[in-house]
């Protein structure tokens, strides 16, 4: 079995308090001790037992951690796998959406009646018949909110009228 040295992987190596660690870049195998050389010891212990494992078991170690990459190989590959999984797992979930929404709005457009020429006149002229009954009016509470609402709306809207008053043929007062 080889060392993780001799292994051609990368082998990282830090000092936390009074305490030194190695790892293998790439694998979880860690390995500490009291000094430098007790932590490459110790890695490399820990290294061959997860070679001997591969060994039993028939795994290659590249199959639990795969070495690194070339420079020539295409690292963003998997990335764009990726995007292009999402972008059509969005657009199929997109089609029964679509279809929904269409659906619906057919429904509605056959739904609406719209009456069109004399019928119409003739429903805005039971309507303003409707509306004109004394029964139907407001109590004068509610009377007051909604002449003190318009008010407020003319107010606020009498300046855009003024300006757009010449596009009808009237004089803008001065």
């Amino acid at each position: 079995m080889a060392a993780a040295l001799d292994a051609d992987r990368t082998i990282r190596l830090w000092k936390r308090g009074e305490r030194y660690h190695a790892a293998v870049e790439g694998v979880a195998v860690f390995g500490n001790g009291a000094s430098r050389d007790e932590a490459l010891a110790d890695l490399d212990r820990r290294f061959a037992e997860l070679q001997a494992f591969g060994a039993e078991s028939g795994l290659a170690l590249d199959t639990l951690a795969p070495a690194r990459r070339s420079a020539a190989a295409p690292q963003w590959r998997g990335t764009l796998i990726k995007a292009a999984t999402v972008v059509v797992c969005f657009w199929l979930m997109m089609i029964p959406l679509s279809y929904a929404l269409s659906t619906a709005l057919e429904r509605t457009v056959l739904n609406l009646h719209i009456n069109g020429g004399s019928e119409f006149w003739h429903g805005v002229e039971e309507k303003l018949i409707e509306l004109a009954d004394p029964k139907a009016a407001p109590p004068p509470e509610q009377q007051a909110k909604i002449l003190a609402a318009v008010r407020t709306l003319v107010q606020r809207w009498q300046p855009y009228a003024d300006e757009a008053k010449p596009l009808f043929g009237c004089d803008r007062k001065p």
